[in-house]
């Protein structure tokens, strides 16, 4: 009767487990199939941040720095936006890698073949998409997983006392049979055992809580690694090959780990933490994985770094989906950067431009006109050009280049750093990456703004003349019109201009040839309510220097 009721428990058990794991993948299939194309809308904390920069900090230092995009960059083109708005990964091991994806300038355009072909793959063909990406699903995010790190310098710290824990294991199981001899002493053992067994739990796991997090997600990368092996699919054979090579020394361990895993979505989730707490699996499985991980490192970056790539792909298909004007970068030999119909990446409804440069630019035109988004629109789709191979216009075509900026310029209170100083220190940043075989673009928002007018013209002006001698090209907004004036034998002039109406100023956004011939700057005080006295007064000073090229005294 024992074993009639025993079976039919566990039957019951693995019915309901069959059942609810059909029931969440049909929901799964369903989630995935109505959020491909859709705009992400994922709320992102400090912890998330943490562990997404993780592996590009660990990546970085392998490549030359024109091979990647710098911190200053990343930051003066609100890059972070614009990864949060492509980033639909359903894994951690997505964000980080897609992360590590949007800093990696492939100045070899051949390298991005391999992506094109993926992306339009997952583009055509769903019920292959959503084969690879229900096992990601499962995998998940996990905020702070600690994993890159781990991969990096796999930590080999022992538990104290190790042995204890397949010990008190050993234990609970012994207890466990006992009752099928004696209910009492079978009972009154496993009860006392399985207090100890808690109190233990609790105990270490306290002290061990990142460790433990970290394990979990590997052998949670390992499962979804031995399902995505399964697919058949001709188009992700390489890949398929690629896990299963790397996930073969592994295997053993994995499978033991099983019980170990908890899926985050299952709501038997209390069965699984009863189970670790009774037999101590967390501790057990922690020891046998640190032994193997310190022997195949290589194996699990491998792993990781396939599947983060495959579901980064598929975030940018999806990406793609989502946009009403995309294309694919055309790479050239010619310096010339053409671009038709280009626009900002996070606008909703933008204004679009076309034009093409072909040496040194400056841009010019009044406040708010569409300067600094302009250029930024530019840097942007170069970097996504290079990275995703794909960009918000009708067509961008350019040499490949490495990008670099020096736009969002702030002084710092902590460091005693003046703005001036800091504008210094980007821009010195720029001149000391030129390279004369790899070429140079970048990108400026009112160059020297920092300090006087005179001064400010002088050394802008030499600092242009500088980088047309090298192999490089320059983008710069600016205000100042004497700029064009002086630099005319190297650069060509672009501007944005306005009208202006008995209800305000009305830009259009769009660039047009040669430089800035209108002003806003007082018309702007008289609209926001300034005294008139003083619009008046600044709009003689102003029309006089004009004339004479002299401020008059007051």
């Amino acid at each position: 009767m024992t074993w009639i009721i025993i079976g039919a428990a566990l039957a019951g058990l693995t019915i309901t487990f069959l059942i609810s794991a059909l029931m969440q993948k049909k929901k799964a299939i369903r989630y995935l199939t109505k959020n491909f194309g859709d705009i992400p809308n994922r709320i992102y904390r400090e912890s998330d941040h943490e562990s997404i920069v993780s592996y590009w900090d660990i990546k970085s230092a392998q490549y030359k720095n024109c091979e990647k995009i710098d911190s200053l960059t990343w930051d003066d083109l609100d890059m972070q936006k614009t990864y949060e708005r492509i980033n639909s990964t359903q894994s951690s091991v997505g964000d980080e890698v897609l992360y590590a994806m949007l800093h990696k300038q492939n100045l070899d355009a051949n390298r991005l073949k391999e992506t094109e072909r993926l992306v339009h793959h997952f583009e055509s063909e769903e019920a292959s998409r959503l084969k690879l990406q229900y096992p990601l699903f499962r995998l998940g995010e996990e905020p702070s997983n600690g994993l890159a790190a781990f991969l990096d310098q796999p930590n080999t710290k022992r538990l104290k006392y190790a042995f204890l824990y397949p010990l008190l294991c050993i234990l609970s199981l012994l207890s466990l049979l006992t009752i099928f001899f004696s209910h009492t002493i079978g009972l009154t053992s496993f009860v006392i055992v399985s207090l100890i067994n808690i109190f233990f739990y609790y105990k270490t796991k306290l002290g061990l809580t990142q460790q433990l997090t970290t394990v979990r997600y590997l052998f949670s990368m390992l499962k979804c690694a031995e399902q995505i092996c399964k697919i058949d699919d001709p188009a992700l054979s390489h890949y398929a090959e690629t896990l299963k090579n790397n996930y073969r020394p592994m295997k053993a361990i994995t499978r033991l780990s099983k019980i170990f895993l908890s899926n985050p979505s299952s709501e038997l989730d209390f069965l699984t933490e009863y189970l670790k707490m009774m037999f101590l699996l967390d501790f057990v499985f922690y020891n046998l994985l640190l032994t193997s991980v310190s022997k195949y490192t290589a194996q699990c970056t491998a792993i990781y770094e396939t599947i983060g790539y495959l579901d980064a792909v598929i975030a940018v298909a999806s990406y793609r989906k989502s946009l009403d004007c995309y294309c694919t970068p055309r790479f050239t030999d010619r310096d010339e950067i053409v671009l038709k119909q280009i626009a900002h990446p996070l606008l909703k409804n933008p204004v679009r431009n076309t034009v093409t440069i072909q040496r040194m630019s400056l841009i010019t035109g009044s406040n708010a006109s569409g300067k600094s988004t302009f250029v930024k629109s530019v840097a942007i789709n170069m970097i996504l050009a290079q990275t995703i191979h794909t960009c918000t216009a009708e067509e961008l075509s350019f040499k490949p280049s490495f990008l670099v900026s020096s736009m969002a310029v702030r002084d710092s209170i902590e460091t005693g750093e003046s703005y001036y100083i800091a504008e210094l220190n980007s821009l010195k940043r720029v001149l000391d990456g030129l390279n004369e075989n790899v070429r140079c673009v970048c990108f400026v928002d009112e160059i020297l703004k920092g300090t006087n007018t005179i001064e400010r013209i002088a050394a802008s002006s030499a600092i242009l003349q500088y980088l047309s001698s090298k192999n490089a090209l320059a983008l710069v907004a600016t205000h100042d019109i004497e700029l064009t004036e002086i630099t005319q034998a190297f650069c060509d002039n672009f501007h944005f201009r306005e009208t202006v109406t008995e209800n305000g100023i009305v830009f259009d956004y769009q660039i047009h040839d040669g430089y800035a011939t209108t002003k806003n700057a007082i018309r702007l005080l008289d609209f926001m309510g300034y005294p008139a006295s003083v619009t008046q007064q600044a709009d003689i000073l102003a029309r006089d220097f004009e004339t004479n090229r002299i401020w008059k005294r007051l």
